[in-house]
This record gives C-alpha cells, sequence and structure tokens, in this order.
C-alpha cells in the first residue's frame, strides 16, 4: 500500500526553518523560486511523524531528507503549485505529477517519447495528456528504481509500463502516477494540511 498526499503550496503552509540543516537555509533563502522544496519538506516531517511516527530526518550532502529508519520509504514530486508525496511501510516509491496547464510542444513531445508510444496515443486522448502520462510513468518508475532520468526518455517505452497506474486529477489539472504497490493499492488524500 502506498498514500499519496497531495497538497496545494499555495494554501501558504508555514514551515519552521530550523527544522533544516543550515546548508538547505541558505541555499533557498538564495533561490526563492524553490520555495516549494521548504513546504515540500515540511510536510513530508508533518506526514511522517502523524501517520508514521518517524522522529527522526536526516538531509544528505545535497540537501535531500534521508530516513535513519528503512521501516519507511517515500518520494516527493512538485509541479507548478502542487506537491505529492508518497509514502509505504512495504515498498520503494517513485511518483510522479505533472500539471496539465504545462506546454508540451510538438518538438518535445516527438524527442522525448519512444515511437511505439507515439504511434500508440489512443484517438480520445488529446497529445498533451498522452505525452504527460508517458512521461509520469518513466520518471515514476524511474524514480523508484533509483536512477532517475539516466537513460533518454525516448529510450524507455511505457507500454511495457501500463501496470503503473495514472490518476487523472481533474479538478487540481494534475497527471499523477505511482510505482512500487506491489500490491496495486495506491490511497490518494487530498489536503489534509
Amino acid at each position: 500500500m502506498i498514500n499519496v498526499f497531495i497538497y496545494d503550496s499555495r494554501k501558504n503552509k508555514e514551515y519552521d526553518e530550523k527544522l533544516f540543516p543550515e546548508s538547505l537555509r541558505f541555499y533557498l533563502k538564495n533561490n526563492k523560486k524553490d520555495e516549494i522544496s521548504y513546504i515540500a519538506y515540511s510536510l513530508l516531517i508533518d506526514i511522517l511523524k502523524d501517520y508514521y511516527k518517524v522522529e527522526k530526518i536526516d538531509f544528505d550532502f545535497t540537501n535531500k531528507p534521508i530516513l535513519t529508519t528503512d521501516e519507511v520509504n517515500f518520494n516527493i514530486s512538485h509541479s507548478g503549485n502542487f506537491i505529492a508525496i508518497g509514502v509505504s511501510c512495504q515498498n520503494e516509491v517513485g511518483i510522479d505529477i505533472e500539471s496539465l496547464e504545462r506546454d508540451i510542444s510538438d518538438n518535445l513531445y516527438n524527442r522525448a517519447l519512444h515511437p511505439q508510444e507515439i504511434i500508440s496515443k489512443p484517438e480520445t486522448c488529446d497529445k498533451k495528456t498522452h505525452f504527460l502520462m508517458c512521461h509520469t510513468r518513466k520518471e515514476a518508475f524511474l524514480k523508484w528504481r533509483g536512477t532517475g532520468f539516466n537513460v533518454h526518455p525516448n529510450s524507455l517505452n511505457t507500454y511495457y509500463l501500463d501496470h503503473l497506474p495514472i490518476y487523472n486529477l481533474e479538478k487540481e489539472k494534475l497527471i499523477l502516477c505511482v510505482a512500487g504497490a506491489s500490491d496495486g493499492r495506491v490511497s490518494i488524500h487530498k489536503d489534509l494540511y
């Protein structure tokens, strides 16, 4: 089972800078566009404490949050104003969220999709939604494997990843994909914080 928490950062979540290492505080003070990372990390801390009773979260040399326990796995994604945090006690987690308001050029569509993905686009699906569905599957899968985008996007064919669930969150105008739920169970929680 993977729990996915979705949060709209426009709700002005308060965060305590003292929770973060000095290097991260310094970086984020000088990079306001990355303030959503502060909010995401603060949400992660709250979620792990409230739902999973995790008391200590550390940060690695790249300022990414890490846990001192192997009992809980998590992954974070954000797009536009939205943050998605996937958490599981049983499985590694890969998650990706993308805004349907994102612009997708024909060049990006043709360059980033595998040829089979391009020709297998359902007639009922527009190009942008199709692209985002393929892209979120790729990114969630690669994050779940722990590799990130270490391959060219068009070399990975999501035709073989169709077991990874895609969620079209129409109200929020988001596409979400979750990788790692071996039992297929995903629970989505919105606006809890």
